[in-house]
C-alpha cells in the first residue's frame, strides 16, 4: 500500500469497512504487510477510529472516510456530494493545525496555495509561500487548474475559483479527523 499517511489511513478504513482482513489491504497479492502498515493500523486505534477487538472503523472512523472522499473527488475534478459544514471554531482549530504540520502532504500544500491565493497572487509568490521550485509549483497549479480549484486570470495571476473555496473548506474539516482533533467537536453532515 503506497501513498501518503492521509491516503494509506483512509484506505485501511474503507478496506475495514467494506469488510476485509488487514492483510488483503495492505497487499492484496499475500505477499505480507511492511511493519509501517501496522503502525498506521495502531495509529487509528490509538486515535479512537477503528475498535481494536472488533478491527471495524467507529463512527469517527466512518466520518474520517465521508471528510477524504470529497477531497479526493474535487481533486480529479468531479462534484462532491456531501457537504461538511465546520463552526467557526472547527476553521480556527483547523488552521492553526495546519500551520503546525512539519511534513506536508500535497493536500497541505494544495490548501496552502488556495487559501494564498484567495486574491489573485503571481506564481513567485505562491511558490515562496509553500517553499517548493519552480518545476514543482508548476505540477502543484496544473493539478489545481486541471480540477478547476485554480484559475489564470487574465493579469496572468493565480486565483482560487469557488471549487477552490470548497476545498478550503472541506480540508480544514478534514484536517481535524487526519490530525485525531476530533474530541468533543461537533460535526454536521447535510446532503
Amino acid at each position: 500500500m503506497r501513498g501518503n499517511v492521509y491516503d494509506v489511513r483512509a484506505n485501511i478504513l474503507m478496506g475495514l469497512s467494506e469488510g476485509k482482513s488487514l492483510p488483503k489491504i495492505f497487499d492484496p497479492k499475500g505477499r505480507g504487510y511492511p511493519p509501517r502498515c501496522k503502525k498506521h493500523f495502531d495509529d487509528l486505534v490509538s486515535m479512537g477510529y477503528i475498535e481494536k477487538d472488533t478491527r471495524k472503523p467507529t463512527e469517527t472512523g466512518l466520518l474520517f472516510i465521508q471528510a477524504y472522499q470529497p477531497l479526493r473527488r474535487l481533486l480529479r475534478g468531479e462534484d462532491a456530494e456531501e457537504y461538511l459544514v465546520p463552526n467557526e471554531e472547527v476553521e480556527d482549530l483547523s488552521r492553526s493545525l495546519l500551520q503546525k504540520i512539519k511534513r506536508r502532504v500535497n493536500y497541505d500544500i494544495y490548501t496552502i496555495i488556495l487559501m494564498e491565493a484567495r486574491l489573485p497572487k503571481p506564481k513567485t509568490r505562491l511558490m515562496y509561500k509553500v517553499g517548493a521550485n519552480l518545476k514543482r509549483i508548476n505540477k502543484l497549479i496544473s493539478t489545481l487548474t486541471n480540477a478547476e480549484l485554480l484559475e489564470l486570470t487574465e493579469t496572468g495571476k493565480y486565483q482560487t475559483t469557488d471549487r477552490g473555496f470548497e476545498y478550503i473548506k472541506r480540508y480544514l474539516y478534514f484536517i481535524l479527523f487526519a490530525m485525531g482533533g476530533t474530541k468533543g467537536n461537533k460535526w454536521e453532515i447535510l446532503d
